[in-house]
């Protein structure tokens, strides 16, 4: 008499667990999507394929039901349990073909050091699912391309030895971002990351003027990862989003005085004050003289103008010239 779990290997194994598992799919749009428990839905699929199992296993049918619906999970655990004894089964055809259709692109992650793979299942599993190159201890060429032209972030991957030139732009032109696993670039590189994904300049180790203007047009804040900002470029960005000048290294006169212009209160992001630029900024906002480092009579006498809650900011020293010349107005 045959063992539940015997009978289960040998259902797996067979070709209509292809089949069912077509038609759970097709029920619940996803493998991983089945129910932890048997519904009528799942347990009519079954007993349409096994009719007539009482007649050639010594077994009931509610044990079939049970332990075929567990199958996908049973696959996992059988195999990715490394102390269980690999049987021959699980290097069979069969077996490799039900598993890579319920679990497509896991096939190298959870058989990794079970089955014996045939090239034609590797590449097969690179396609659907490229960062499983990561469990091939010694990835040939072909693999390798394989996997990051399905995704260009697979370059992670890549042993050191084959990153030549031509296979970093093969992933740069599937995914920009792949740069950011690449530590020898060039020019071109960065420019083609660019061009495919502009999230891949924060990654760039080399810009060209024309590349920091596209990347800070699409979005202000790429600015903090611009290696050498122009007078022009900071000028722009300041004028869209004063804040972003934190991020500006070499601020110059023009570029600060741009951004108290705009709002005042930022005098406190400003890394280097003049009387000029602390005027501007009082005149725009009156409690930035909260920020003021020198504060002089007539910073302050500016900021009252503007708002007259100012005045707690106010030296004691220079309260009284303050009250004095707001008496005579």
């Amino acid at each position: 008499m045959l063992t539940l779990k015997a009978f289960c290997i040998r259902i797996i194994c067979q070709k209509r667990i292809i089949e069912i598992s077509r038609d759970i799919k097709i029920l619940y749009k996803d493998s991983w999507s089945v129910p932890n428990q048997i519904t009528d839905e799942i347990k009519a699929i079954i007993c349409s394929y096994y009719s007539d199992v009482t007649l050639n296993f010594p077994i009931s049918i509610e044990s079939i039901i049970n332990y075929h619906f567990r199958a996908f999970h049973i696959m996992l655990d059988l195999a990715f349990d490394s102390h269980y004894p690999c049987p021959k089964i699980f290097r069979s055809n069969q077996f490799r073909k039900a598993f890579m259709f319920i679990y497509p692109g896991s096939y190298l992650n959870y058989f990794h050091f079970v089955i014996y793979r045939n090239q034609t299942e590797i590449f097969q599993a690179l396609k659907d699912d490229p960062f499983s190159l990561q469990h091939l201890q010694y990835p040939t060429l072909r693999q390798s391309k394989t996997a990051i032209r399905s995704n260009g972030l697979a370059i992670k991957y890549v042993p050191k030895y084959q990153r030549s030139e031509k296979i970093l732009s093969i992933a740069i032109k599937s995914n920009g971002l792949a740069l950011k696993y690449i530590k020898k670039q060039n020019l071109s590189m960065c420019i083609n990351a660019v061009n495919q994904n502009i999230s891949a300049f924060k990654f760039t180790r080399f810009q060209t003027p024309a590349m920091c203007k596209k990347a800070v047009c699409y979005d202000a804040h790429f600015i903090k990862y611009v290696i050498s900002p122009s007078d022009r470029l900071t000028l722009f960005v300041v004028n869209e989003k004063p804040y972003l000048i934190q991020y500006i290294k070499k601020q110059s006169e023009k570029v600060r005085l741009e951004c108290v212009r705009k709002n005042g209160a930022y005098l406190c992001l400003i890394n280097f004050q003049n009387e000029r630029i602390c005027l501007q900024a009082v005149r725009n906002s009156g409690l930035a003289l909260k920020h003021v480092k020198k504060k002089s009579f007539k910073i302050c006498l500016a900021a009252i103008k503007e708002n007259i809650h100012a005045y707690k900011y106010v030296p004691s020293n220079i309260k009284p010239f303050i009250l004095k010349k707001l008496k005579k107005k």
